[in-house]
Order: C-alpha cells, then sequence, then structure tokens
C-alpha cells in the first residue's frame, strides 16, 4: 500500500550461554581441574546448577547435571551429539570398535553385535564366570585368614572371566602379557584426555615405547585367537560341539540390513575384542571392588546380604535361573554404583548448536555428564553419602538420575552380562567368605581416570564363614 514503508523483521534475542566460573589467569581452571576432577565438577553443580560452562586448553565444556537434560543429549537429541574428543582420541588404543565409531558405522556394529548379547547368549557365560569364580576361591581357602588388596584380585578374576566369555578361554598361555598389556593401555588413557595427548604419541618417548609395546602384543594375541577360531567357525568339524564364545558368534554374525549381507573383517572384530577386554573387566572390577570396600565397612548390611544368598542358594552352585531371586545382592551392586560409579562421567560432543535448559550450547563443545555429582544429588538420593541398599525395594529417583551403564542408543551394550557376572560373583564371594576392614584402614582415596578406581591399595580382611 503507498505510503508504507516496510519495517525490518526483529531477530530473536540470542540465548546465553550457560554460568560458569571464569579463570583469572590463563591455565587456572584447567590446573584446578587437573588437581582434583571429583571435587571440582562437585563444586560446579553446587554453585551453578543444572548446567555449567566453563574454558580450558582452548576448549568450551557443557557440565550437566539433571535428569531431563541428560535425557535430551542421550535420548531425545541424541542424533545431535557424538562421543567425546577423548574417546574419539583414543581409537589408536581400541581401535575402530563399537565404542568410538559414530553415525551409520556405529549403527552397522551394534547390528552385528547385538545378537550376541541376546539373553538366552548370556546364560550361556554363566558357566565361565562361575569356574572362574570357584578357582579363586580355591586360592582363598589355602590362606584365609589374611589381608588382600582386593583390587588385584577382581582385576585377576574378570579378566579371566572376560576371556572365557569372549574367546571360551581363560587366556591361561597369555594371560600375563594381557593383563600387563591392558595395565599400560589404561594408564596412557590420559593422552586422550589432554588436548596435546595425541603429540606425545609422535614423540620417542619411554612412555610412547612401552605403549607402542603393548599395542603391539595385545594385538597379536588377539589376531592369533581371532584367526584359529575363523577357521574353526568356518570349517567346523562334524564331531566338534558348536563354539559359544561371543568371538565365535561375532565371526558368524552377519548383518541382514547390508546388501552383501556382510561380516566382520578380521580387523574389526579385533577392534571389538579389543573394545570388550576394556571396558568389560576393568569397569567390573571396580565395582567390584568398591562393593566389597562398602560391606566391609557395613557388616550389618553385609549379613543381610549373607541371609539372603543362603536362603536363596544354600550350599547349591548359583546359575542364571537365580538371578531374580538374589533381590537384595542387586540392591547392594545398584548402591554402591550409586555412589562409586565406575564410569563417573561420559562425554558427548554436539555437532550443531542445540538448546539445553533455556541457554545456548554452541557447536563441537564437549558435554560431560558427571555420573558422580548425578548420582549422589540429594534431590533424587536423599542421604546420598550413605550406603543404603533398601532404597532399591522402591525407587523413587527420575530415570536418567541414574545411569552407571549410560542409555539410549549408546547404552552399553553388555549391560546384562554386567549384572549376570556381578551377582554371581558377588553371591559366591559373601556366602564363603566374610570381609572386614582393619583398625587402622586409611580412608579411600580415588583416582578418576577412564574409570574410576582406588587410589593405592584397598586391604581387605578375609575370613572363612563360620
Amino acid at each position: 500500500m503507498e505510503g508504507l514503508q516496510s519495517q525490518p523483521m526483529r531477530s530473536s534475542p540470542r540465548l546465553p550461554l550457560p554460568p560458569g566460573p571464569r579463570s583469572w589467569f590463563p591455565g587456572a581452571i584447567f590446573r584446578e581441574l587437573r588437581r582434583g576432577p571429583l571435587e571440582f565438577f562437585t563444586k560446579l553443580t553446587r554453585d551453578y546448577g543444572d548446567i555449567s560452562t566453563y574454558r580450558a586448553a582452548g576448549q568450551r565444556y557443557i557440565i550437566i547435571n539433571s535428569p531431563d537434560l541428560a535425557r535430551e543429549i542421550l535420548l531425545t537429541q541424541a542424533d545431535a551429539f557424538w562421543k567425546g574428543p577423548a574417546l574419539r582420541n583414543s581409537r589408536g588404543i581400541l581401535g575402530e570398535g563399537l565404542l568410538t565409531a559414530e553415525g551409520e558405522e556405529h549403527r552397522r556394529q551394534r547390528r552385528l553385535m547385538q545378537p550376541s548379547f541376546h539373553a538366552k547368549h548370556v546364560e550361556n557365560y554363566a558357566g565361565g564366570v562361575l569356574s572362574s569364580t570357584a578357582e579363586l576361591l580355591a586360592t582363598w581357602r589355602q590362606k584365609a585368614p589374611m589381608g588382600i588388596n582386593i583390587r588385584p584380585e577382581m582385576m585377576g578374576l574378570t579378566l579371566i572371566i572376560a576371556g572365557r566369555a569372549l574367546f571360551g578361554t581363560p587366556l591361561a598361555d597369555d594371560i600375563a602379557t594381557v593383563h600387563r598389556c591392558m595395565d599400560d593401555l589404561m594408564n596412557n588413557y590420559v593422552r586422550a584426555i589432554v588436548p596435546w595427548g595425541r603429540i606425545l604419541n609422535y614423540l620417542p618417548l619411554a612412555s610412547t615405547r612401552k605403549l607402542a609395546r603393548a599395542r603391539s602384543d595385545l594385538f597379536a594375541v588377539v589376531d592369533r585367537i581371532i584367526a584359529a577360531r575363523r577357521k574353526e567357525v568356518e570349517n567346523p568339524s562334524a564331531d566338534a560341539p558348536a563354539r559359544k564364545d561371543l568371538l565365535s558368534l561375532m565371526i558368524a554374525a552377519t548383518d541382514d540390513e547390508a546388501a552383501a549381507k556382510a561380516r566382520m573383517t578380521d580387523k574389526q572384530l579385533r577392534d571389538q575384542c579389543i573394545t570388550l577386554l576394556t571396558a568389560g573387566h576393568e569397569t567390573t572390577a571396580n565395582a567390584m571392588t568398591f562393593t566389597l570396600f562398602l560391606l566391609a565397612k557395613h557388616p550389618a548390611e553385609q549379613a543381610r546380604l549373607r541371609e539372603e544368598i543362603h536362603a536363596v542358594l544354600g550350599t547349591a552352585t548359583p546359575t542364571a535361573a537365580h538371578l531374580d531371586q538374589l533381590v537384595r545382592t542387586r540392591w547392594v551392586l545398584s548402591e554402591s554404583m550409586r555412589i562409586y560409579p565406575p564410569a563417573w562421567t561420559m562425554g558427548r560432543q554436539n555437532q550443531r548448536e542445540v538448546t539445553l535448559g533455556g541457554f545456548r550450547v554452541p557447536p563441537k563443545c564437549t558435554v560431560l555428564i558427571p555420573q558422580w555429582t548425578l548420582h549422589r544429588d540429594p534431590r533424587f538420593f536423599p542421604n546420598p553419602l550413605e550406603f543404603i541398599p533398601d532404597r532399591w525395594q522402591t525407587p523413587t529417583h527420575p530415570r536418567f538420575a541414574y545411569i552407571p551403564f549410560s542409555t539410549g542408543p549408546r547404552n552399553c551394550i553388555g549391560e546384562s552380562f554386567a549384572w549376570l557376572e556381578m551377582i554371581l560373583v558377588l553371591a559366591m564371594l559373601v556366602r564363603e567368605f566374610e570381609f572386614s576392614l582393619p583398625p587402622d584402614a586409611p580412608e579411600l582415596k580415588l583416582t578418576p581416570a577412564i574409570t574410576l578406581r582406588p587410589r593405592g591399595p584397598v586391604i581387605l580382611n578375609i575370613r572363612k564363614n563360620r
């Protein structure tokens, strides 16, 4: 219409960034974070709430302490978030397995591996769990009563169990090599966390040579087992029973959605085996260590647990059929992983700008969801620092307030096996032995590496039950 001039469109105001601390001098926040990540995240969520931000070493971090926002990241807007930089940088250690793959490659690998973790297959692994634990108990009987550093015992046990489930063998001839290599690889995970860590891989350092040797030796063991197993699977003997270990199932698995029904290559199999060995035995060993420590610290809870185990099992060997009856056993493990989550934080990186909690999150931020703070939030878990297994009788927390195995499309594929393993192992150990803390036991200190570990020995006294 004549006489009217068009008005410029007003753009909507840009959302602010989340609140957070600022560094008063270069590197201040990074140094504080390196001194104590658990304390840093606890203070951050206390001071700034459900979502906060900071910059360190040239990277913007977003910290989440809200079940609703965790749901957005892990489920509702999961397509906008990839694994964090630390895991992508760890491909030199873990390979291109399920833990580090992204997008369609991750979905394809998940399709190939998912059938191997079906309930009917997971139950087949119970025999390996039971025989491995029985071997450990036999050695303890010869020494008890005694004081033991419990974490190395659990690390050795879970590695043997992982070997039996994954390869159908306890890795007897290779256990020392695998244990050394896994330890060296996990201890060098810091190279994936710090921004300049990858540069160290190209420097002629003693630690670099040690890491390269660990990768080479571990890959050689796994490649040898894969080659032998592939011959068995592809050229079966009429009189040999079909193997039911994970590796055999993965070799035979086909991707029905692919045009050529593709199977995994030897390299892909190796990457998956390294991933399962790394993720499978380390986290479970730490969970068992913390659980036995808490039971030793709370003898009344240990006695109540033992009553259930005797009532359900008597003197019978536990089986997968007993899992649903060992209710308190599961409560104890759930409470232990709440207080000391083996996976203490999970990282993502948003591939595009997103909105979370009314705040703007620019692209390529490292988004962290620390289970350490979420599991200890008094809004969801009253008296959060107290060991109260009975709180799991009628849980009242929101679903995404407790995520020890993550959730959504990238949840831990081995969760059902982990539960089977931990419940059976704990039932066998507590039925036969009583755990207690030495009178001069120091306070439990923690190291938040790729997993949450005890810092230093965790000495427990064990003795045969009367």
